[in-house]
This record gives structure tokens, sequence and C-alpha cells, in this order.
């Protein structure tokens, strides 16, 4: 009987043992599988919608954190951490490329190389065609003389 005993502790310690060295080394997940944006180049005030896809071959819990690094030359930001969303619309005020980097991780809290993708932004195009009549106000009103002398 003890060496029943020992014999299923000794089972039920490898049993342990294994479950949590795959949790220790469990691998990186992978690069997303795609990272894309609804439109590369955006008028200022304007949005663009960027989504990813999970990467393949990876059955456990993953997430993924998302940032930015602004044209302004300002460091990078996380803008989204350990989001399980695969997409984030984004509206950019500021005139430049704006850089934009997704990151896929495990549960364990290992991380994979970044995907990254850029977007421009710009000012829109003047209105073609567009007229103005001058504006007169009550202090630049015309006066006219009839008095006949030059």
């Amino acid at each position: 009987m003890l060496n029943t005993s020992r014999m299923m502790i000794k089972v039920l310690l490898f049993f342990i043992a294994q479950q949590f060295s795959s949790f220790a080394f469990a691998e990186a997940p992978g690069r997303v599988s795609y990272f894309s944006a609804s439109s590369y180049n955006i008028y200022a005030g304007g949005s663009t919608f960027l989504s990813w896809g999970k990467p393949s071959g990876v059955s456990w819990a993953r997430y993924y954190n998302f940032s930015v690094k602004k044209a302004d030359g300002s460091p990078k930001f996380v803008k989204l951490r350990n989001t399980m969303s695969q997409s984030f619309n984004h509206t950019i005020n500021m005139l430049g490329t704006h850089i934009f980097d997704i990151q896929a991780c495990n549960s364990s809290g290992q991380c994979d190389a970044e995907s990254s993708l850029n977007v421009t932004v710009s000012n829109p195009p003047p209105v073609v065609g567009s007229t103005s009549s001058p504006i007169i106000s009550n202090s630049q009103q015309l006066t006219h003389n009839n008095s006949g002398v030059n």
C-alpha cells in the first residue's frame, strides 16, 4: 500500500510539473495574420478603421497591444493594452504620417514582434469653383455725390 501511495504521489507531481511547465514555457503566439487600414491616406479630422487577424495555429488565450507613434515625433505610446479586440476606429487631426503597431501576446505575457502600418494625414484640397463676393460693412458704405462737380 505504501508503494502504491508513493507511486500515486509521483504521478501527481509529474502531472503538476507538466501543467506548470506548459504555462511557463509557452511560446509567443506569433505575429498577427494581417494588419490593415480602411484608408492609408486621409484628410485631417478623418477616420481610418484598423483591423488585425489572430495569429494562426495558436489555441490558447491571447490579447493584443496596440500603439501609435504620432507624426509630431513624440514617443510611441500604447493606445490599447491587453485588449481582446481585433479592430479600432481612429480619428486623426494631426497632419503627417502616423505609425501604428499591433502585437499579439499569449496568456503568459509573452509577446511576438510587432506588425506596423502607416497612415498619412493631409489637409483637404481647396474647393474648386467657389467664388466669394466682397462684403461691405456699415462703416465702409459707398457714397455718391450728385453735385455735378468733379
